[in-house]
């Protein structure tokens, strides 16, 4: 805005000078109209200015490191207007003439996971000419979801105990579809024996029902803020939940965010898989390095995966 004042007092004082040195008319003519150019600039803006709104539109979602863009939009009784604001705290400002029905695209950085929040500061609209700025209201922010991609890490976890689980007497008896052979105790009841192959054995033999031991799944993960070690876990972590699910395995996420501070998420189809990833993202951005042990556990007889920027490291 005061590059434009300079410009406007700068042609006014060549108008000044002109019209004293040529007095005809045309000079006065020409000194009026230039004197008048600011109010005539204020006068057709003003519709414009009463009635301007704007929306900020973005992605709820992008991959990480794919181009992506918020959408600036106007919604004016008037064919444009001319606003001035901020992207970001620090930035330099931006100018930028918008028409109702033809947005401007803002770009979004998308180089780490995290939830980007683009929020535009210190709104201003200008006449047509760019000499008078009337603060305008601040708008919501847009929030877009950096997502992790996908990436299968080094060495697949073996998972042969989670899908065939090893199976245990059933407590207090009952129907199931496994059962094993035992000899006949004192107090068994007579519909357990199995008297046909007790005749071949000559010795009682009892039906024993059987059910599965249900072994607890867990992967487990680290985060310290946006970053590359972030976005490797994450990546790690969206391609495991999807492949584990496809092994009819659901599972926990442990996720430790500082010491005493684990966010503990179950996993038990794709849906949960996204809301996982999504609880985990908007944690990421108030995270900060922390300094303690790393100790996931997965309880007694439980399946513990941890992953970890560099390697992975399989606990039964």
């Amino acid at each position: 805005m005061a590059r434009n004042r300079l410009v406007y007092l700068a042609a006014l004082a060549g108008v000044t000078a002109f019209h004293i040195y040529y007095t005809l008319w045309f000079s006065w003519f020409l000194l009026i109209f230039t004197l008048s150019l600011p109010l005539f600039s204020l006068l057709i803006s003003l519709p414009a200015l009463l009635t301007a709104r704007l929306k900020l539109e973005a992605p709820a979602g992008v991959p990480r490191g794919q181009d992506a863009f918020a959408s600036l939009k106007l919604t004016a009784s008037y064919p444009g207007v001319l606003i001035r604001f901020r992207p970001a705290p620090g930035t330099r400002p931006r100018r930028i003439i918008l028409a109702p029905g033809s947005p401007v695209r803002l770009p979004i950085q998308t180089r780490h996971c995290t939830i980007a929040a683009l929020t535009l500061k210190k709104i201003r609209l200008m006449d047509l000419l760019g000499l008078f700025s009337f603060p305008m209201k601040k708008i919501p922010s847009a929030v877009t979801e950096i997502r992790p991609v996908p990436a299968p890490p080094r060495h697949l976890p073996d998972v042969t105990r989670l899908k065939s689980p090893p199976l245990r007497p059933k407590a207090g008896g009952g129907c199931s579809e496994s059962h094993e052979h035992r000899d006949y105790r004192p107090g068994d009841a007579m519909r357990d024996i199995h008297w046909k192959l007790s005749v071949k054995t000559d010795s009682l033999l009892v039906r024993e029902p059987q059910e599965e031991v249900r072994t607890q799944a867990v992967l487990a993960l680290r985060l310290e803020g946006p970053g590359d070690d972030a976005d490797s876990s994450l990546d790690q972590l969206r391609f495991l939940s999807p492949w584990l699910l496809e092994q009819g395995i659901p599972h926990r996420v442990l996720c430790f965010c500082g010491p005493g501070d684990v966010i503990s998420l179950d996993v038990a189809d794709e849906d949960s898989v996204e809301r996982a990833i999504s609880a985990l993202l908007r944690r990421l951005p108030e995270l900060s390095p922390w300094e303690g042990p790393f100790t996931p556990e997965a309880g007694p007889g439980g399946w513990l995966y941890t992953i970890t920027p560099e390697n992975l490291e399989v606990k039964p």
